[in-house]
């Protein structure tokens, strides 16, 4: 409860410093300084919140009708003692029907003894009542049309939202214009409701892929959309489906989101829950006090918004015909076809024929199927594993004990092997991705993730500084365009040529010794740097060296590293078709920690190969930039090094055209000695879309030029109508 000053100040000059901030105006001082609201219990609080020693008002409340009964009697036996009670009573009772917030203004602004307690107690039975109307005599349902809810915060500052005109304004609800049909709900996006390749590997079992692999697809029958390479149906044109529900919904892309009615009752909640979770997120993320002691003023004027008077002045109430809507994939289309996003293109979908979806799946775990018998024959990526799920669920659960890692094995389970198509590859290739939100490896993938940061951001530094005594470049590592552009920047090239590749086998066929073993080498440096330190500290969410104690942190050895490095790169699991198979070989895909792994990796081998050459040498390759797998040196002279810095097992596949290449949203190009760099970004957003425009945004800024070199225009003059043909087209 606020002071009564504070409350005359928020509520009737409607000022915008309603949260303690009072206190350099003139004549408002010595307000609370916090709110006092109970915060959820799984908030991480940033500040002490002491509770104001405030005197607080009594307030009689309703809970439920067995009170409202009881006030109600009490209420009848004062009646004859009280004739203004009497009379606003019997007031009430003769219009329960009518607008009960217009009644309840005018008992508030009629009743002398405010603090009358049997003034309280048919206050309370009004309030009571007036909700229990809005709910109960809602008949046909009501719609109102908004923006996407979370525009409604983009939009306006959180300070901003205690004026009612401006959410109005925002809501569209102006009293010329009320006439509204629709509420968009919090619902999922068209990816998670028409993707089919999860459900379907889920209940695969191998009487099913045997039935598959030996039936006749359908593909024959349409071959407009059948890919020239394989001989199956690899598209993302939505003509293919022959509900039109569905393909209308799928054309407008995997982040869409369609329009769902929503009642007013639920509208509240939702406008309660959302204020309240995204004040809390900003202010976890900015540590910002005002907007934590801003929370529930929020809250409360979102729900003061749902129960206002222009809630029950909407006329000419729609629906919305739930001919218009699609709730899921149908039948035939599931039955024949897999439906995933595009790499490299998230928010278009790929349709390919779903034996030949299996068959590209089988081919990647070594399973060969010949009429009606299925070998598990395995290949250098992947074999048959010997343990059950139980076994590998107990191995699990022995290394998050014994290293006090944090997991709930019970909604854990072995991920999933999937693909999506890479339409900008010519012929079309597939992404092999094993991961999910609830593998059983993904906590022990956390805590080496928190490790390995504090590992990388080490020898980047010494490197740093090493470049900054002698001028050479021993760390190719880049975590975005950025840092390759302000390199080149006014350099002038030595050479006419340029090299660009990527690694085609990273993820399948390096030994996991190797991976070790480069791994642990820059890992054994920077634990030896330490200064005595031997023991990292490590939590969800950071890791640092310490020789202290720190609470709500678990220390690890090096030793402890190394055998949780090990144990997560020789226990990677996947399932298909029931059946688990192991990783034998190359980095586990899909992880956390997969990306980081990879990169630490390459990078003991470059700074070991660099550590035994000359000068010359140093100096030649200081020019070089590598993103996880895509590889670019100003010198085409490395190529006569990748083979000594990587090895033997390791593939590059150069992507350069000798005088300019395209590196991640890079179009970099040679002339004359000098160096021409321009960004190459495509920003195609989905029409139709109910969300916010960022998230509207289909192609990845980093991977761009992917898609440059597939659409064979320079990319000044492609337009978005253009880009997203393309992929309508493939």
């Amino acid at each position: 409860m606020r002071r009564e000053a504070e409350n005359f100040w928020m509520h009737q000059l409607v000022t915008i410093y309603p949260f303690g901030m009072n206190d350099k105006v003139d004549g408002m001082d010595g307000f609370a300084t916090d709110m006092n609201c109970a915060m959820k219990q799984n908030f991480k609080h940033y500040f002490s919140n002491p509770v104001p020693n405030v005197k607080r008002r009594t307030k009689f409340t309703v809970n439920n009708s067995t009170s409202t009964n009881k006030l109600t009697e009490a209420i009848q036996k004062e009646i004859p003692e009280n004739y203004e009670i009497r009379d606003m009573y019997q007031m009430f009772r003769s219009n329960k029907n009518m607008e009960t917030t217009k009644l309840l203004k005018e008992v508030e602004n009629t009743r002398k003894d405010k603090e009358s307690l049997l003034a309280s107690k048919l206050l309370a039975i009004i309030k009571l009542n007036r909700k229990k109307h809005i709910v109960t005599t809602e008949k046909i349902p009501i719609f109102i049309k908004v923006d996407f809810l979370n525009s409604i915060m983009e939009k306006l500052g959180i300070r901003n939202m205690i004026h009612d005109s401006k959410i109005e304004r925002m809501l569209h609800l102006k009293e010329s214009n009320c006439k509204v049909n629709l509420v968009y709900n919090l619902v999922k996006n068209n990816f998670l409701r028409f993707s089919n390749y999860n459900n379907t590997l889920k209940i695969l079992t191998q009487n099913q892929l045997i039935r598959i692999m030996n039936e006749e697809c359908e593909c024959k029958n349409s071959p407009e959309f059948v890919d020239t390479q394989y001989g199956h149906i690899i598209t993302g044109n939505t003509a293919v489906i022959e509900c039109p529900k569905l393909r209308t919904q799928i054309e407008k892309g995997t982040k869409h989101r369609q329009d769902f009615p929503l009642t007013l009752s639920k509208f509240r909640g939702i406008l309660y829950k959302l204020g309240t979770d995204l004040v809390e997120s900003i202010a976890r993320k900015s540590k910002d006090r005002e907007l934590l002691k801003s929370k529930t003023l929020v809250t409360e004027r979102l729900i003061s918004i749902g129960e206002s008077r222009w809630f029950h002045k909407i006329g000419d109430q729609q629906t919305v015909p739930a001919d218009n809507m699609c709730h899921k994939i149908d039948r035939t289309t599931n039955e024949k076809f897999i439906v995933t996003c595009v790499d490299k293109a998230a928010n278009n979908f790929a349709i390919t024929c779903k034996k030949f979806y299996l068959m590209k799946l089988s081919e990647e775990l070594g399973i060969t199927i010949n009429n009606k018998v299925i070998s598990f024959s395995g290949n250098d990526t992947y074999e048959l594993s010997t343990k059950d799920t139980t076994t590998i669920f107990s191995e699990y659960e022995r290394v998050y004990r014994k290293r006090k890692i944090t997991a709930n094995t019970e909604k854990l389970n072995i991920p999933l092997i999937f693909a999506i198509p890479k339409f900008h590859k010519v012929p079309i290739k597939y992404r092999f991705i094993a991961g999910a939100k609830t593998a059983i490896s993904k906590p022990l993938n956390i805590t080496i993730v928190r490790i390995l940061e504090v590992v990388k951001n080490y020898i980047r530094n010494y490197c740093n500084q090493t470049k900054n005594r002698s001028g050479w470049n021993t760390y190719w590592s880049v975590n975005s365009s950025s840092i390759v552009a302000n390199n080149l920047k006014n350099r002038k090239s030595r050479s006419d040529t340029l090299f660009c590749a990527d690694f085609s086998n990273l993820f399948t066929s390096l030994p996991h010794e190797d991976i070790i073993d480069a791994i642990m080498y820059l890992t054994t440096r920077t634990f030896e740097a330490q200064n005595g330190k031997k023991e990292i500290h490590c939590n969800q969410y950071r890791a640092f060296f310490s020789h202290q104690y720190h609470k709500n942190y678990t220390p690890y050895t090096l030793y402890e590293v190394k055998y949780m490095v090990e144990f997560l790169i020789k226990n990677s699991y996947v399932r298909f078709a029931d059946r688990n198979f192991v990783q034998i070989k190359g980095v586990p895909q899909g992880g956390n920690a997969s990306p980081l792994l990879a990169d630490l990796m390459l990078t003991a081998m470059e700074i070991k190969y660099l550590g035994t050459c000359d000068n010359l040498v140093k100096r030649e390759l200081s020019v070089s930039f590598r993103y996880i797998d895509d590889l670019f040196s100003l010198n085409e002279n490395i190529k006569n090094h990748t083979a000594a810095i990587y090895g033997n097992v390791l593939e590059l596949n150069r992507t350069d055209n000798r005088n300019g290449t395209a590196f991640l949203d890079l179009d970099i190009k040679l002339c004359n000695e000098k160096i021409e760099i321009k960004t190459t970004r495509i920003s195609v957003i989905a029409m139709e879309n109910t969300g916010p425009d960022h998230i509207a945004t289909v192609v990845d800024p980093l991977q761009s030029s992917a898609v440059h070199d597939n659409v064979e225009q320079p990319m000044e003059e492609v337009d978005d109508a253009e880009v997203k043909l393309h992929y309508a087209e493939c």
